[in-house]
């Protein structure tokens, strides 16, 4: 039997697995969690803490609240063992001598910007290892972003993948999104898709100009991560295609590190799109398709941009503003049917821009992500701390406690301005000063990244409170508090 062949027949035991699991809170299930971002990186722009977006994953933790549920973390680098031992003591009602014994972690020991998958792939005794370690009962593949390489390794370790098809990725694209909008009648900038080459980019680049009044196009290649592959240039009126080819090179507003070159041979290599720059406000939903094809908004978010001219991620506040979510409901549920209709399997995110209107708040799509998104940690953080559910029809997530509860969440608190702080300085400050997460009101700040944090000088932190008010709130004091309090020494034990 081929490969592909193979991988298909794994694929037929999802909806198996989904349903006893979801049945038998104790059935007995290992997840294999693969955080791998398997992307063309040359030529998009350079992330911070990207060596540790790896780290984003460990919310998989949360899985562990079953008691019969074994979790195997593959990563590029050692996971410290402070870092198990904090992620672990937050389970609630979970010692962490039942939790423990249920983790094993694995490491490539290789910190290349190389695929996770493709590092483990090359280490064929590091593959056996992970084999040796699955247990008894079901068990899956999860990973960050699903391609050839991720179907490579569950056929290597003979288990699933939870996740989108690697043949569904396409709709994951800023041109197959702008497609899917048009059919599915929902509201999009104006542009053009499917460019491959400079000629083409300067051809609809020349027609935008066109418009009266627009000031700025976006230009996005096809396939990236957290706005790295967008790129901004101002408009001066109606041009040619050769006006606008002779400037682009130096006009053009790039990420940080970024020549314009290497953007260019990545957006000739994957493709691309340009469309009109829109002012509004950027929020998102998040949409789950399970292997039963059942589909389920389980969250929005206004999302917090920096970056050159605002178009690369750093934050969320959840849930998004009140007046959007109607059509982000709306617009979430539309994608997410279709999409599963042709088969996509797992979590969605769409991105969107709120505009005010003389009818109301519109929502405005920009793209589709076919993979965990910027947003799922976070709220997987909350289910995994509160419990409760998101109601898709108030946009208002109820804890057990029978309470709402907001977050504001960001991968760069700190801005680099922490450089050289460990992560148990951080939790003994985050402890002394009060800011943590206590279990006994359902607040405060859980912290994510945390092996990036000395060198980077910024950490995660999900800030958990009552109000969107009082999230405001905490995340303001969480951040005057860790650059305070890093130069003093008061709250040394």
């Amino acid at each position: 039997m081929d490969m592909r062949a193979e991988f298909e027949q794994l694929q037929t035991q999802l909806p198996g697995i989904w349903r006893r699991v979801r049945q038998d809170p104790k059935h007995p299930v290992t997840v294999v969690a693969l955080p791998s971002v398997s992307l063309d990186l040359e030529g998009m722009a350079d992330s911070e803490n990207l060596n540790y977006f790896e780290e984003r994953i460990f919310y998989l933790f949360n899985m562990l609240r079953r008691p019969n549920t074994h979790l195997i973390l593959v990563t590029s680098h050692l996971i410290p063992e402070a870092l198990i031992s904090y992620h672990l003591h937050l389970l609630p009602g979970v010692p962490y001598s039942h939790s423990r014994p249920r983790v094993s972690s694995f490491t490539t020991g290789d910190f290349s910007t190389r695929p996770l998958a493709a590092k483990l792939l090359d280490r064929p005794a590091l593959q056996k290892r992970v084999r040796q370690a699955i247990g008894p009962g079901d068990a899956y593949l999860n990973c960050y972003t699903t391609s050839q390489l991720e179907r490579q390794v569950a056929v290597s370790l003979g288990i699933p993948l939870m996740g989108p098809h690697p043949d569904h990725q396409i709709y994951g694209s800023k041109s197959r999104s702008r497609e899917l909008f048009r059919e599915l009648d929902i509201p999009c900038p104006r542009g053009q898709e499917n460019l491959q080459s400079f000629d083409d980019l300067c051809g609809a680049l020349a027609r935008l100009s066109q418009l009266p009044g627009l000031e700025r196009a976006v230009i996005k290649q096809n396939y990236t991560i957290s706005g790295l592959g967008n790129a901004v240039l101002p408009l001066r009126g109606p041009e040619t295609a050769q006006q606008v080819g002779a400037r682009l090179a130096g006009d053009v507003r790039l990420g940080k590190k970024l020549r314009w070159d290497s953007y260019l041979k990545r957006f000739e290599r994957l493709g691309g799109i340009v469309e009109e720059h829109v002012d509004g406000d950027p929020c998102s939903v998040q949409v789950r398709i399970n292997p039963l094809k059942e589909v389920e908004v389980v969250s929005t978010h206004d999302e917090l941009k920096g970056g050159g001219e605002d178009q690369n991620y750093v934050g969320c506040r959840f849930p998004a503003y009140p007046d959007a979510l109607p059509r982000l409901h709306e617009y979430g549920r539309r994608v997410g049917q279709r999409l599963c209709d042709v088969g996509v399997v797992g979590r969605i995110d769409i991105d969107f821009l709120a505009i005010e209107g003389a009818s109301g708040t519109e929502a405005c799509a920009l793209d589709i992500n076919l993979r965990k998104s910027n947003t799922t940690l976070p709220l997987r953080t909350l289910q995994l701390l509160i419990g409760g559910t998101y109601d898709a029809n108030t946009g208002i997530y109820i804890a057990d406690c029978a309470e709402p509860r907001y977050y504001i969440s960001s991968d760069k608190l700190g801005g680099g301005r922490l450089l050289g702080m460990l992560p148990e300085d951080l939790i003994d400050i985050a402890t002394y000063t009060g800011i943590h997460y206590s279990s006994a009101s359902h607040t405060g700040t859980v912290f994510h990244m945390l092996g990036g944090l000395s060198e980077s000088g910024m950490v995660g932190a999900t800030c958990i409170e009552r109000t969107p008010r009082e999230a405001e709130n905490l995340y303001r004091r969480t951040r005057e508090v860790l650059e305070r309090e890093f130069r003093s020494y008061e709250w040394m034990i």
